[in-house]
């Protein structure tokens, strides 16, 4: 399974960007900007995090998360991002995570199918009393999806990704996530999503984006 997910990711990201690179640059639609969806537009996103911990007697994670996507090609974008959390515990945990991403899709009538691959690094720092407790690791995750309008303003997002430790002995999981992304003008968007950790916890994300 986690072969396969990663082999369609990779084919879907180097066939759109071997395609835009092939062909010659067209001028865009004056209408690129309006459409719903995010792929394929320069913007910045930002706004707060809740992460709920399933099955667990963890107390709610709150945070935030910073993000920044910048087309280089047609049909391929790179993304940048930082997140922060903090889980007011006993022991207080606080995460960091900086990461990028490559993102391939192609359009079939408005909407379009995807495939990302990302790489981040997270620093965890765990503090009970006056101990405190440092864990670091590199990650990566591979991931296909499809966004799709509902309305002219409006679209709706799907994303399945298998996601990996570079540490030894850390779980390997699969997350599913769902959101809709809303036009209000040319240059300011509203996007919210959920992202569920294959019975681990679930990513309630709200955020505010700026298109350039």
């Amino acid at each position: 399974m986690n072969k396969i997910l990663f082999s369609i990711c990779l084919a879907v990201i180097t066939g759109a960007c071997a395609l835009a690179q092939s062909e010659p640059p067209q001028p865009q639609p004056t209408d690129d900007k309006s459409p719903a969806g995010l792929l394929g537009k320069d913007y910045l996103s930002v706004g707060p995090t809740m992460q709920d911990f399933r099955h667990s007697d963890s107390k709610k994670g709150w945070g935030t998360d910073l993000d920044f996507n910048l087309p280089v090609v047609d049909n391929c974008d790179i993304g940048l991002n930082y997140g922060f959390e903090r889980v007011a515990n006993t022991p207080r945990i606080t995460d960091n995570t900086i990461g990028t991403s490559v993102t391939g899709y192609f359009k079939a009538g408005g909407v379009k199918p995807f495939a990302d691959i990302d790489f981040g690094y997270l620093w965890s720092r765990t503090k009970p009393s006056d101990v405190t407790t440092r864990y670091d690791r590199a990650t990566c995750a591979v991931g296909t999806g499809l966004e799709a309008p509902f309305t002219d303003s409006t679209a709706l997002v799907g994303r399945v990704a298998y996601n990996n430790e570079f540490r030894r002995g850390t779980p390997r999981e699969m997350t599913y996530t769902a959101g809709l992304d809303q036009s209000f003008s040319d240059h300011v968007a509203g996007m919210i999503n959920v992202t569920f950790h294959e019975g681990n916890s679930a990513v309630y994300n709200l955020g505010v984006v700026f298109i350039f």
